[in-house]
């Protein structure tokens, strides 16, 4: 007997994970970074107009995707569209930590992100005090709903402030 999401077409889901596909692929490209400008004054502008990027990884799942573009010699462009929320908050912030261990520098650019919840924002602190505490120097990008959860979670800057230490 079948459960009840289960059919000829649809195997059965372990409890917690999402019916959407995981998808992954890597690539290596070019990428024009004009439209990157992180927000603490420019940390990038050593950078060429077009810079070869080492490898891109795309993983889309859980109602968020993810792109990173690893920039020789160090840097690490993260780029994550959809939505963050309790459900896909935990696979966020390991998608980052692992990026994180090899980086130099680190662009987390939430502008494509469309829903933004409070458990994000823990996740983003977390790559905020590891990241000052690797002396890794990191902007963040931000869209208006990762802006009203920054207004509501971190009214005193203390996010900014950890970014700077890095």
């Amino acid at each position: 007997m079948r459960g009840p999401r289960e059919s000829p077409h649809h195997p059965p889901q372990a409890m917690g994970r999402s019916s959407e596909p995981e998808h992954t692929r890597t690539r290596a490209s070019t990428i024009r970074l004009s439209g990157v400008h992180p927000t603490d004054g420019g940390q990038m502008s050593n950078l060429n107009a077009d810079t070869r990027v080492a490898a891109t990884q795309h993983l889309t799942r859980d109602r968020a995707s993810y792109t990173t573009q690893a920039l020789p010699p160090s840097t690490v462009v993260i780029t994550v569209e959809g939505e963050l929320d309790a459900a896909n908050t935990t696979q966020f912030s390991d998608y980052i930590q692992l990026r994180l261990r090899n980086a130099e520098k680190l662009v987390l650019d939430l502008s494509a992100v469309t829903f933004f919840a409070a458990e994000a924002f823990s996740a983003v602190h977390k790559v905020s005090v590891q990241a000052a505490g690797r002396n890794v120097q990191w902007s963040l990008l931000t869209s208006a709903p990762v802006d009203r959860m920054l207004q509501i979670c971190d009214p005193d800057h203390a996010l900014e402030e950890l970014r700077r230490a890095g």
